[in-house]
């Protein structure tokens, strides 16, 4: 009996003993889990799909700090709507964010929206009284002047904040370049024009848009120290002076057209989307700095030409209205238009090739007629005959 005893007290100390390590293991799991480093643990934010203004508003009301919106998705705000926590909002492809003509979109005080991959269009009021962050292809476009836009954050080698006008004053422009506005883009919607009245001053980095922009009547354009001018403008007539200390950049569909020299352009470059095809008239794949001379005779632009010219083009414009007027751009000598350079002629212009003479063309002529060869033409196929 007595050994029975020592037996069952035997095995239920086992069992006690058991029961113990089994909870010191347990406490030593949890504790070695409060224990990680804080690099180790998982803090990744939770980022939340959103394709309406109901899954959006859901999202916040749940102080969710990222979002990404669905691939081809526009979500309107179309009624007053104030951000109270920060937010970090990604776009998916062709995604964007408006705030309709007659809504009021608020960041409220000690809120950061950080954007993303996206446009944000604002056709009615913004009230940014935080911080408002234009990241990595992110854009925010303005309709209208009556936002109160507050601190933005936006380097324009990542994104843009635009203004987009259907029409604009002088004042209004100079206001938009000055640094007190955080403009980095100014667009006239609708291919409109603008023929700029005053002297123009660049002082902080800005891109122009716009069919046409004719700084006609005006001394000179300075572009101030370490301060870049992107010209992504069709028509940007030049017959006042440049004075560029900074840069100037002339991007696809963007062309400069001087109407005299500007001798302190600076550094000026055209840049393009096809290294291998660095000037196209026709598909507008290459900035154009067009220069156009006083006679249509060969000695008073072929230098233009030369391969380390500043120039793209030659803008041969003589003439009248009508192909009555024609005018004859004869070439004397052999000549070679080099890859990267053309010549561009009005209805009015033809290029005659005398017997005797080369004319090769490893650029581009843009020509509404056929030239006249009675000697040799070498790259007719660079020759581009508009209907």
């Amino acid at each position: 009996m007595k050994k029975n005893k020592r037996i069952i007290r035997i095995i239920l100390s086992l069992v006690v003993l058991l029961l113990l390590l089994g909870n010191l293991a347990a406490c030593n799991q949890n504790n070695a889990e409060r224990d990680l480093p804080e690099e180790e643990q998982d803090n990744t934010p939770v980022i939340v799909m959103v394709g309406s203004f109901e899954e959006l508003q859901d999202a916040l009301d749940k102080k969710v700090p990222a979002i990404t919106m669905e691939p081809h998705t526009e979500i309107r705000i179309s009624s007053s709507f104030e951000l109270k926590s920060d937010l970090s909002i990604t776009g998916g492809e062709t995604s964007c964010l408006i705030v309709d003509k007659d809504a009021t979109f608020s960041i409220a005080e000690e809120t950061t929206l950080t954007v993303r991959f996206m446009r944000f269009e604002v056709h009615g009021t913004l009230v940014n009284q935080g911080v408002l962050d234009i990241a990595e292809d992110g854009k925010i476009s303005f309709y209208n002047n009556n936002s109160e836009i507050g601190i933005v954050i936006c380097d324009t080698k990542l994104g843009n904040v635009e203004i987009i006008a259907d029409s604009i004053t002088d004042a209004e422009f100079l206001l938009y370049l000055s640094k007190e506005t955080p403009y980095t883009a100014i667009t006239l919607a609708d291919n409109g024009t603008f023929p700029v009245k005053n002297d123009i001053t660049i002082v902080k980095d800005i891109t122009l848009y716009a069919n046409g922009f004719y700084l006609n009547t005006i001394d000179k354009l300075i572009v101030k120290p370490d301060v870049t001018l992107t010209v992504k403008i069709c028509n940007f007539n030049v017959s006042g002076l440049i004075e560029n200390e900074g840069y100037i950049i002339v991007a696809p569909f963007g062309r400069i057209t001087f109407y005299r020299e500007s001798p302190n352009i600076g550094n000026i470059k055209a840049v393009g989307n096809d290294p291998d095809s660095p000037f196209s008239p026709v598909l507008w794949d290459y900035g154009q700095i067009v220069i156009t001379p006083n006679t249509p005779a060969l000695s008073s632009f072929a230098e233009y030409l030369a391969p380390d010219s500043i120039y793209t083009a030659v803008g041969l414009y003589f003439g009248g209205n009508t192909e009555n007027d024609m005018v004859e751009i004869v070439i004397t000598e052999d000549f070679v238009i080099p890859k990267g350079k053309a010549i561009v002629m009005n209805i009015c212009c033809i290029v005659v090739v005398p017997k005797g003479i080369t004319l090769t063309v490893d650029g581009y002529i843009d020509t509404y007629h056929k030239p006249v060869v009675e000697g040799t033409l070498i790259g007719e196929d660079h020759v581009i005959v508009s209907a």
